[in-house]
């Protein structure tokens, strides 16, 4: 069986979501869409739910689940380095593994886990099945793009995996020394190498692509890191001006580059096909 895992969180994200399944319906046999009622920090929050962005049919290839994690989640609200050190080396690999707990697998199953933002695209899903005859793991080559649909960086991006589920279960990442918690299914430390990247391009990250408000939420109340670090951040003056001159300002990245491509024409290529025929449902995101 080949899955697409995905968990995610806010509004912001279902969008995508319905992205990744148009472009990977014709080659995932199942979808497995999860959201939690904490925030990686260990902040109480609501369910969302899928709003009916899936009819029937669609439903039919996608296993949803709301997941309780009172009991297992830790408290990394405040802002200090403890908290942050709860969040790498515990909550966030609770949700990222939290999949198999929720779901039978068999070994040689194939799950390819993203984040909601990372599309891969569904000419790339034959390539990337191809290279999993002969592989344990991959790391799958994106492009970048920030804060709206037609900003691309020059970055790439390679964080998502595909990989056998009897591997990914043992990938622990390490933090200072010490092991996670739990196994990562993301790009870890001992497979941070250019030979488990693939050399074709599979797919497109929208990084931080939400309109200010949803932005100002996720520094608030979302992120992993430290609340401390975003504090400054979270001001529609300053989110305005960023997207504006194409800065990137979330944390350091001296080299990051942006440029504004035209998705409508010449750079057509760069979006996932599917994008064009649920496009409205990204108002505000491009020119």
């Amino acid at each position: 069986m080949k899955y697409l895992v995905i968990h995610f969180y806010c509004k912001s994200e279902l969008p995508f979501l319905k992205l990744n399944y148009l472009e990977g319906n014709n080659y995932i046999d199942k979808f497995i869409f999860i959201e939690f009622n904490y925030t990686q920090r260990g902040v109480l929050k609501d369910y969302i739910g899928l709003q009916n962005i899936f009819n029937i049919d669609e439903m039919k290839k996608i296993l949803y689940f709301r997941a309780d994690i009172k009991d297992e989640i830790k408290d990394a609200s405040r802002d200090d380095n403890e908290a942050k050190k709860i969040n790498k080396l515990h909550n966030e690999g609770l949700l990222r593994n939290y999949f198999t707990k929720l779901v039978d697998f068999n070994d040689d199953d194939i799950i390819i886990k993203a984040d909601a933002d990372e599309i891969i695209y569904n000419n790339a899903y034959p390539q990337i099945f191809k290279m999993m005859e002969t592989n344990d793991i991959i790391l799958l080559k994106m492009y970048s793009l920030y804060y709206r649909l037609d900003y691309l960086s020059n970055q790439i991006w390679s964080s998502t995996i595909a990989t056998k589920y009897k591997y990914g279960k043992t990938l622990y990442d390490e933090i200072n020394g010490e092991s996670t918690h739990f196994p990562q299914w993301r790009k870890c430390k001992h497979i941070s190498k250019p030979e488990f990247i693939t050399k074709f391009n599979c797919g497109a990250h929208f990084s931080w692509c939400m309109t200010i408000d949803e932005l100002i939420n996720k520094f608030n109340y979302q992120m992993w890191m430290r609340g401390m670090d975003f504090k400054n951040l979270s001001s529609v003056d300053i989110l305005e001006s960023a997207i504006k001159n194409m800065k990137y300002i979330i944390k350091p990245k001296p080299n990051l580059k942006m440029k504004k491509i035209d998705i409508l024409n010449n750079d057509r290529h760069i979006m996932p096909e599917s994008i064009y025929s649920i496009l409205n449902m990204f108002d505000g995101l491009y020119n």
